[in-house]
């Protein structure tokens, strides 16, 4: 599941294990013309309209900023 997107829209790999093999295949799949580069790209379309809105830059810098501070100061 893509984090942001809170649903499937390409292969993410963000365990520890050695994924080379994965990646490699998931990659391969992505750079055609196929169905899988569609459905990605679909996919990002629709997440860019959900979370494109004016502001949303500012107000994403806002809460990452917050959570550090929250982070720093529960340290």
């Amino acid at each position: 599941m893509n984090i942001l997107a809170q649903r499937e829209l390409c292969p993410e790999f963000a365990h520890a294990r050695d994924t080379s093999r994965e990646i490699a295949t998931a990659a391969l799949g992505l750079l055609g013309n196929g169905k899988a580069r569609k459905k990605c790209l679909a996919g990002l379309g629709a997440l860019k309209r959900e979370v494109d809105q004016k502001g949303i830059h500012g107000r994403a810098a806002d809460t990452v900023l917050a959570v550090a501070r929250e982070e720093l100061a529960g340290a």
